[in-house]
């Protein structure tokens, strides 16, 4: 089943992500280009407060978390979290029309989400789930979670 929530944050949280993306070198997992951070095991401290916000609205312990930034021509293939974790989460900070949808297959269909900030979505662990490509001149930014 997936869910939304709508989470506010300050401005500062995306000036901090660009900041952790000149210090930290992007790993390749799903992403098609972009930046994604490594994972953090236990938030840094300018995000634990946010992440506590986060775990509460999921009702469940954050696992990791990452941070994404994917600009234009981005995306994410297909891919799951495995199963290990109970949900798998995302949460929009910067967003603009054409950025990418979050395409999620349930059974035999493909459900859309269209980011817009402040968006938070959780989905069962083991969902097949891709990003399309972002057909913006904007950099989408967004943080995503594994959850106990």
């Amino acid at each position: 089943m997936i869910r939304q929530y709508s989470v506010a944050f300050d401005q500062f949280l995306i000036d901090k992500i660009y900041y952790l993306k000149e210090t930290a070198k992007s790993v390749k997992n799903s992403n098609v280009g972009g930046w994604h951070s490594p994972a953090f095991y236990n938030p840094p401290e300018w995000f634990k407060d946010y992440a506590d916000t986060i775990s509460k609205t999921a009702d469940k312990e954050i696992h990791n978390l990452w941070f994404n930034i994917n600009g234009p021509g981005h995306s994410n293939s297909w891919h799951t979290h495995g199963t290990n974790y109970s949900l798998v989460g995302v949460w929009y900070l910067q967003t603009s029309e054409n950025c990418g949808n979050l395409e999620i297959k349930i059974n035999d269909s493909i459900e859309v989400v269209v980011p817009c900030i402040e968006l938070f979505i959780t989905h069962p662990c083991g969902t097949n789930h891709r990003v399309t490509e972002n057909l913006s001149n904007q950099s989408r930014i967004s943080v995503a979670f594994n959850f106990k």
